[in-house]
């Protein structure tokens, strides 16, 4: 049997073959399309295949808002909104509240699920909410290390725990394959020594984590591949190793597409798509080199981030590691610089990747691929707005409004 990482391996060399001794179509522009013996592709962009009067758009106005300090309902953190299929109900995971709700696009509240506490069908922690099998729907509690199953209607259905196995091998689930099994960031490849060297050495460190496939039910793990993980930077206060996020920060990205699963990385551009066998069958490039950091975008960030640390001691620490915080010589190849969200979303047969964005307030510009075939163009985003999930012609989302205040909006997608 061969391993992924063989596999990925002579894939690799396979293409680098077949670029020399090419037998697929030609390669086309603004994209390359090349195709080796055992069909799976490299998609290379450089520019859209939208034309300047081509291509997507959003509603100027939204067509859903729920939510706000006037609505009589307050979102605190909004972790995941998703399309229940192409119906016209979405779910809204808030991990402040820990509930789940079923919304239509009236803005009716159709079902609600969760609450604080250990109970059944309630949460310490909601860190994810996804489709499960047939309608059902899954939510996972890293605090107490379980999965809690519940149907189409939010009514509780059963508590999957397995103690130490489940909590070993959930760090934070990615999404669910079409089998009930769940894709997951597992454990730590450093030992806690290791990690504590690492953070004691200070500077600008990432993390190993396995990159795994569950069935809960079973308690069975299949580990897909090891991948560099949030990047951290280490400082020192008396005598204590403490971490925070560094400027213009990597990380590694993961979710299930179609049957199978992607894997990216933000030092360079480029996603790789495995299928239902999980190996790996396209990778999506884009052509150049990162775009240099400038000194003034240096400075928006840190300001930035200086306003969001706390008045105390804490954080007038943190502001002077900042100031002293080395930068990388160019941007993540995309992502977010700041808060939570996604930064790729699988879209039925399209992935839209958020082009890098590290302002809050300022409008997001996302690209939209059909990863085998081609890259169309970029589609930008009102100002203050998260998209989380895409069906059919529209968009559910979360916006902020001045005060930071969650809301949860629905655009149309003008196509």
């Amino acid at each position: 049997m061969v391993s992924r990482f063989h596999a990925r391996l002579l894939l690799t060399l396979g293409l680098l073959v077949h670029a020399v001794n090419c037998s697929g179509p030609e390669p086309t522009k603004p994209g390359s399309v090349v195709r080796d013996s055992a069909g799976s592709v490299v998609l290379e962009f450089e520019g859209p295949a939208w034309s300047s009067s081509e291509g997507w758009t959003i509603a100027s106005e939204y067509f859903l808002e729920i939510g706000g300090e006037d609505s009589g309902k307050l979102f605190e953190r909004v972790r995941q909104i998703f399309w229940l299929g192409q119906d016209t109900r979405f779910v809204v995971g808030d991990n402040g509240a820990r509930t789940i709700e079923i919304y239509d696009t009236t803005g009716i509240a159709l079902f609600s699920a969760g609450g604080v506490g250990a109970g059944p069908g309630e949460f310490e922690s909601l860190d994810f909410v996804g489709k499960f099998r047939g309608d059902s729907i899954l939510a996972y509690d890293g605090r107490l290390g379980r999965a809690t199953i519940f149907d189409s209607q939010l009514r509780y259905v059963r508590t999957v725990n397995n103690g130490t196995s489940l909590e070993r091998v959930f760090s934070r689930p990615l999404g669910v394959f079409s089998d009930g099994s769940v894709l997951t960031w597992g454990r730590l490849t450093w030992s806690g020594s290791e990690t504590m060297d690492r953070m004691v050495g200070g500077g600008r460190f990432r993390p190993p984590h396995e990159l795994s496939r569950v069935e809960i039910d079973l308690g069975k793990t299949e580990i897909l591949d090891t991948l560099l993980h949030v990047e951290g930077f280490a400082f020192d206060v008396d005598g204590h190793p403490n971490s925070m996020t560094p400027l213009f920060g990597r990380v590694s990205i993961a979710g299930v597409f179609g049957t199978g699963y992607f894997t990216a990385d933000t030092e360079k551009w480029e996603v790789v798509f495995y299928d239902s066998s999980l190996n790996p069958t396209t990778f999506l490039r884009r052509m150049g080199t990162g775009q240099p950091i400038e000194s003034r975008q240096v400075e928006e960030l840190k300001q930035q981030r200086s306003r969001r640390l706390p008045a105390n001691r804490f954080g007038d620490i943190a502001r002077r590691q900042l100031a002293l915080m080395p930068i990388p010589g160019v941007m993540p190849a995309f992502g977010r610089g700041f808060g939570s969200g996604p930064s790729l979303i699988a879209d039925g047969d399209f992935m839209w990747v958020l082009d890098y964005h590290y302002l809050e307030g300022v409008p997001e510009t996302w690209s939209v691929f059909e990863p085998a075939r081609r890259f169309y163009g970029t589609v930008e985003f009102p100002g203050g707005f998260t998209p989380m999930s895409f069906s059919d012609g529209w968009v559910v989302g979360v916006w902020k409004d001045e005060f930071d205040v969650q809301h949860v909006r629905v655009y149309e997608v003008l196509k």
